[in-house]
């Protein structure tokens, strides 16, 4: 079981690698080749002995969610850009500053939100013995902005 959930652990790092990766080429095609093949879907298709169905039901709505992930991810680059600008600006907490860490804080409770939701509408095309596996490896990286944090160096 903790081989299971290392492994599990070691490929939603790996999804998330790859997606901010994606994020930080110029050029569209290669972003939406890189994004369109989905390879954080193979290790859930794999680990979870997901059904062709259930795969392509999944793959569907992972596509769906795509484009707002993509937005909240710039939402969430311009706030922390915000509170980086705003707190270079003076040597204390100033009302440009309180304001945009609040708007840095909705952000990323809008983010958590959407990306909690998502994960339960995709455990929900599985039995219940995969989606027990799926949110378990998935909605503490979702509930916890560390991994973000990680991949960009924050």
């Amino acid at each position: 079981m903790r081989r299971l959930l290392c492994v599990v652990a070691v490929a939603l790092l790996a999804f998330l690698g790859a997606f901010w990766m994606t994020r930080y080429y110029s050029s569209a095609g290669y972003h939406t080749t890189i994004l369109d093949s989905m390879p954080e879907l193979t290790w859930l298709r794999n680990e979870l002995r997901l059904t062709e169905e259930q795969f392509q039901k999944v793959a569907a709505l992972h596509k769906e969610y795509r484009p707002e992930c993509v937005q909240l991810c710039a939402k969430i680059d311009q706030a922390r850009e915000k509170v980086r600008l705003a707190a270079e600006k003076g040597n204390e907490l100033n009302p440009e500053l309180a304001a945009a860490l609040e708007e840095q804080a909705r952000v990323h409770a809008e983010c958590q939100r959407a990306m909690v939701g998502h994960i339960y509408k995709t455990a929900a095309l599985m039995d219940h013995a995969q989606a027990e596996r799926y949110r378990a490896a998935t909605l503490p990286h979702a509930l916890d902005f560390a991994v973000y944090r990680t991949l960009h160096g924050h």
